[in-house]
């Protein structure tokens, strides 16, 4: 195990890995956040080891771990580093007043762009890459949106996260590929169908009021209480041109199924 310590917008945040030709890019990449406090990691990455015949064993995975949840699951490392990445930006969002921030995903099917809570893509890629694969569904690869406030839009969040020039294009030569599994990144304004939150009723999958809808996204914001009134205003321009449905917290299957239901009626 190899581990680092970085502070991110105040927050000591400790850095650990299985590979140590891994874990001295990290803290190549992150040398502008190093830190001299020592904590308990917040985030440990594991890196598929390289088989014996030289490269990566077949289906071998890379695995950001946040805490105990495997938040990414994937042969491609840079899918990986780009999650990972996106995470570290959230440590900045409370003080940040340039959009409105929420830990919410970008989840689209055939050109219908859905905003759903980030706790459900980690939930459902327990069912496996493979069988997500087959539904046809793009998945973030951020763990965060920025809203802008009047737009009715998701846009690019403005990275905190400093990495040296090139830093990236080193990956690969730290970590050999074994598969590309790309994932959405928001690079420009998006409009999105759906709004979609998670509760406890008794159906599996409802449509709810646009108030319901605002409350619920409202409570994902990040950084509401800096902006306050700015950013009520911003959700409601996005559930004001959104469909707004309430998914029953269920079996990994189960919530997949009405999320493609969603997609393909919105």
């Amino acid at each position: 195990m190899v581990e680092g310590s970085y502070s991110f917008g105040g927050a000591e945040v400790c850095v650990r890995s299985t590979s140590r030709e891994f874990g001295q890019w990290v803290d190549g990449a992150l040398r502008k956040h190093r830190s001299q406090e020592k904590h308990q990691p917040a985030y440990s990455i594991v890196i598929a080891e390289v088989s014996g015949q030289g490269g990566l064993a077949k289906e071998r995975y890379h695995i950001l771990y946040k805490g105990t949840i495997a938040i990414i699951k994937t042969p491609d490392i840079l899918t990986l580093v780009r999650t990972f990445l996106s995470d570290l930006e959230m440590f900045f969002f409370q003080d940040r007043s340039d959009a409105i921030f929420a830990d919410m995903n970008v989840v689209s099917l055939n050109g219908v762009n859905a905003l759903v809570p980030s706790t459900v893509i980690p939930y459902i890629g327990t069912l496996g890459r493979r069988r997500l694969g087959r539904t046809g569904l793009t998945l973030p690869a951020e763990t965060a949106v920025a809203m802008a406030p009047g737009t009715g839009r998701v846009v690019p969040i403005e990275p905190m996260v400093e990495l040296p020039g090139g830093a990236l294009d080193l990956l690969t030569e730290v970590v050999p590929g074994d598969g590309r599994d790309p994932r959405m990144v928001v690079e420009e304004p998006t409009a999105i169908d759906v709004v979609l939150s998670v509760a406890w009723g008794p159906e599996l999958l409802a449509p709810v009021s646009k108030g319901i809808g605002l409350y619920r996204l409202g409570s994902h914001v990040v950084n509401l209480e800096l902006l306050g009134g700015e950013a009520v205003q911003g959700v409601r321009s996005i559930v004001e041109k959104a469909r707004c449905y309430e998914m029953a917290a269920a079996t990994p299957a189960e919530m997949l199924d009405a999320l493609l239901q969603i997609l393909h009626t919105a």
